[in-house]
């Protein structure tokens, strides 16, 4: 008598010790819809990537339109990634940099308002500026 963890792949089943900080279903909870899950942490984004050289403005974005401005970054293409809230890539835009630039960008016209992303890859593919922005 007890509770067991069973591997589906193998069909193995080890016995579970019940602790004060986890929970433990029994399989009536299954058949009443009530499934075993357990409690995820919440991780921060750690993968912003600022860089000194890349500015866009204005923020908040009027007009859906922007500039992004480079300046003293290494000569070379760099790929403008812009994705909406959802993920969906909004405008991909290969670009090449030759130290001070500033480049317009003009969000497609059927652009909803609201929180976008935006990141600058390098020839090499490495992320060289990450950041949101919104438009309003």
């Amino acid at each position: 008598t007890g509770y067991y963890k069973v591997n589906l792949s193998t069909l193995n089943a080890t016995a579970i010790i019940k602790s004060e900080n986890e929970a433990v279903y029994n399989a009536s909870d299954l058949a009443s819809s009530n499934l075993a899950y357990r409690d995820a942490k919440n991780t921060p984004v750690t993968n912003v990537v600022r860089n000194n050289g890349i500015a866009i403005y204005p923020n908040p974005v009027v007009n859906k339109t922007f500039a992004i401005q480079f300046d003293k970054m290494p000569a070379g293409n760099y790929t403008i990634e812009i994705s909406d809230i959802n993920g969906k890539k909004v405008i991909a835009k290969t670009l090449n940099i030759n130290g001070v630039q500033n480049e317009k960008i003009n969000m497609p016209k059927s652009s909803a308002t609201g929180l976008y992303f935006i990141k600058v890859v390098n020839s090499n593919g490495n992320a060289v500026y990450t950041d949101k922005f919104v438009v309003e």
